[in-house]
């Protein structure tokens, strides 16, 4: 507990990184002391542009105490709610009856987590959300039905996916403990989340946040097969082993986020652990499957699967990943008992072991994640301020960065893929499938400005050469820090952008 906080703490102080998808957020928050409102930006209406409504609850609770501290919010909220998740951990691993050294590797892991760390800390809500999902599955072993209910409506308010756990613990407490206590705990669940139901039907007119709907039009595999001009599901299923086999390094340590492209350790040996970690997860969760009420969690495990091949298609979104990472460790951890039983030294050797690739590994990165974020300060943030001065809140913007873009330049934004737009969302959503790109955007929509990455501009040079030719490069950011450090290396399309401006 004591490390998860000294270690974010470390990851804070050298690196200063903020997360794109974050200032997607914190723009609203900004606003929404204006007469904007909480909104990203004017001139569309009020546009549900955030999926979590603890990422917009936190940072607001920190800006009624003082202007421009919304991001501190969340890094504190980062801060508290690490050490309560390794907490949650040991009290599931004690009444699954995990041993010291599996017990320690699923606290490490949750502690140390590269991805944790780095989302949380950068301004995501994930860290929060994890320590809500381990406390709800606690809670529900335990058979407590009041903060059952409480961490149901914090996990709903915490993740729109969430739900998928909801139903599935839900419906086992409906089954095992009968309809009055599920009843009292439903209405617990329902008096925290029922009021953000309310407001935002109220406010923006759905109860459904647009990043979802944008992202179902563009990412769903589901809306790729079935729609018109689709792919078959035949040539779907052959895409999706080719997409999915990426997702094999989930837990192989450097090469987790998928953006590490060398490490000390070679990428055989990351897939080799990242495989092992899920063989002992199945096994973990068949030898536990019998403990009372932890079977909702291993039915969550599986509907979090469907969801991520389903409906999140080839868009990574390594945000949502941590809370789900975190069971499967703990199941990963249930595993190793059996290894135990065998041979007591070598699931403790092993245990160990895991747990100190996983720390060293996530520690290793932060040299990098500092260099990144030096990049981000002179280029995206340099077009968002570039923007601000030259295209201000009156002109059009189409890009893909909504976030430093859209947080520094206040302007009209219409992102890729309409999380923050509806004249975006609904251009995309009227498209064939095939044309539902950024640079459709740029082509139908005609911004004033269009800020796009080197193989971006190429694209639409190639593809939309008339509308290429309306424009002109009237700026152009760039970096050339190197993205390597202690055996490590790491890959950014996010170095260099061109500012096309509209003749």
């Amino acid at each position: 507990m004591t490390a998860s906080v000294v270690v974010r703490l470390v990851f804070w102080l050298t690196t200063h990184r903020v997360w794109e998808d974050a200032l997607i957020t914190l723009a609203p928050v900004r606003n929404a002391f204006t007469s904007i409102g909480l909104t990203h930006h004017a001139g569309e209406g009020r546009v549900y542009s955030f999926t979590s409504a603890l990422s917009v609850l936190i940072p607001l609770a920190g800006e009624l105490v003082h202007r421009g501290s919304g991001l501190l919010a969340l890094r504190l909220a980062s801060l508290v709610t690490a050490p309560v998740a390794v907490l949650f951990t040991a009290l599931i691993c004690r009444r699954l009856g995990i041993g010291k050294w599996p017990a320690i590797l699923a606290m490490t892991y949750v502690a140390l987590d590269h991805e944790e760390i780095f989302f949380g800390m950068a301004g995501m809500e994930t860290q929060v959300a994890t320590a809500i999902l381990l406390a709800s599955v606690y809670f529900v072993m335990a058979e407590d039905d009041l903060w059952t209910g409480i961490t149901f409506g914090l996990a709903l308010l915490a993740r729109p996916d969430f739900v998928l756990w909801v139903f599935a613990a839900g419906g086992y407490i409906l089954w095992r403990r009968g309809l009055w206590r599920g009843a009292r705990t439903a209405l617990v669940a329902l008096a925290l989340y029922g009021p953000w139901l309310l407001f935002t039907q109220v406010y923006y007119g759905s109860v459904i946040p647009q990043t979802i709907q944008a992202k179902a039009v563009v990412f769903s595999p589901v809306r790729l097969i079935l729609g018109t001009g689709g792919l078959g599901p035949l040539d779907w299923i052959g895409n999706a082993i080719h997409l999915y086999a990426t997702d094999v390094v989930l837990f192989a340590p450097f090469y987790e986020s998928g953006a590490i492209t060398s490490a000390p350790i070679p990428l055989a040996i990351g897939l080799v652990i990242s495989l092992l970690v899920m063989v002992f997860a199945v096994q973990g969760a068949w030898r536990t499957r019998h403990v009372p009420g932890w079977m909702p969690a291993i039915v969550y495990l599986v509907l979090f699967l469907l969801y991520r091949v389903l409906f999140l298609g080839v868009a990574r979104f390594g945000w949502y990943l941590p809370p789900f990472r975190a069971l499967v460790v703990i199941c990963a951890a249930a595993g190793l008992v059996r290894l135990g039983l065998v041979s007591p030294r070598a699931s403790g050797a092993l245990s160990g072991l895991l747990a100190a690739l996983f720390a060293i590994a996530s520690v290793m990165q932060f040299p990098l994640d500092y260099r990144v974020q030096q990049i981000e300060d002179a280029v995206r943030i340099q077009v968002g301020v570039y923007l601000g001065r030259h295209a201000g809140a009156q002109q059009s913007v189409v890009s893909e960065s909504s976030g430093y873009v859209g947080y520094y330049s206040h302007s009209q934004l219409h992102d890729y893929p309409g999380l923050t737009s509806r004249i975006s969302y609904h251009t995309l959503a009227q498209a064939p499938p095939q044309d539902r790109s950024l640079l459709y955007l740029v082509y139908k929509l005609h911004p004033d400005w269009a800020v796009l990455r080197p193989a971006e501009k190429d694209a639409l040079a190639q593809h939309y050469p008339r509308t290429y030719s309306e424009y002109a490069v009237d700026h152009v950011f760039q970096s050339d820090i190197q993205l390597n450090n202690w055996g490590l290396r790491e890959d950014t399309i996010d170095s260099k952008f061109y500012v096309l401006k509209r003749q």
